[in-house]
């Protein structure tokens, strides 16, 4: 899990490098991606998120210009604000 940072038990994101890259799948246990969480992580290409979040975060994924491709499970049921602003 290079590049992004969680808590003992994988169940909270603390931080993510901003410059990650590549496709990342998050681990099964985390609850929320916290706002602003991967914002201006624009080499970031794919992201996995597991069946275990129920919440992204406002601008969670920001700026990430390189996203192509997302799985967003249907146990999320909150998406905040500009959570894929300038997204392409």
């Amino acid at each position: 899990m290079d590049g992004i940072l969680y808590n003992g038990e994988l169940t909270e994101l603390i931080s993510v490098c901003g410059d990650i890259s590549g496709n990342v799948v998050l681990p099964d246990g985390l609850m929320i991606i916290p706002d602003a969480a991967f914002s201006g992580c624009c080499n970031l290409t794919g992201i996995t998120i597991p069946d275990s979040v129920t919440s992204i975060g406002g601008s969670a994924f920001s700026g990430c210009s390189g996203l192509t491709n997302i799985i967003i499970p249907d146990s999320v049921i909150s998406i905040g604000g500009k959570a894929f602003y300038n997204c392409t």
